[in-house]
C-alpha cells in the first residue's frame, strides 16, 4: 500500500501511527486507510466513513468520539444511521435496528 501511494512514505506512516487514548484503552491505526480515517476525524467536524464491512469504521469513529468527549472537545455524542423504508414491515425494522445499534452501544458502554 505504501509503494502504491506517492503521498504516503514509510516514515509518515510510522509517525502518524501514534496511539490515541480513549476512555480506558489506547488506539493505533493498523493500516494506511485507518490512519487517513483517523486524521480526517481529527481535522474535520463531520466525516462520512464508507467502505466494506469489517474494516473498523464504526470502532474507530466511536473511539474518536469518546476521546473528544473525555478531553472536553465536545459536549455530547450524537449517534445516527441512515434511514430506510423497510420492505417487510415495521416489526422487522425494529429487530433490524436493534441488531445494527447493539454493537455501537456496546462499544460506548465498554469504553465509558
Amino acid at each position: 500500500m505504501v509503494t502504491l501511494d506517492p503521498e504516503v512514505s514509510l516514515r509518515a506512516l510510522v509517525e502518524s501511527g501514534r496511539q490515541r487514548n480513549f476512555g480506558k484503552k489506547a488506539l493505533a491505526p493498523k493500516s494506511v486507510n485507518q490512519r487517513r480515517y483517523l486524521e480526517a476525524i481529527e481535522r474535520n467536524d463531520m466525516v462520512f466513513g464508507i467502505g466494506p464491512a469489517g474494516t473498523g469504521k464504526t470502532y474507530l469513529a466511536v473511539a474518536m468520539a469518546i476521546s473528544a468527549l473525555m478531553s472536553k472537545r465536545v459536549a455530547r455524542i450524537i449517534l445516527t444511521r441512515r434511514r430506510w423504508k423497510p420492505a417487510s414491515g415495521w416489526a422487522f425494522c425494529r429487530a433490524l435496528c436493534r441488531k445494527k445499534w447493539t454493537p455501537i452501544c456496546a462499544a460506548l458502554r465498554r469504553a465509558l
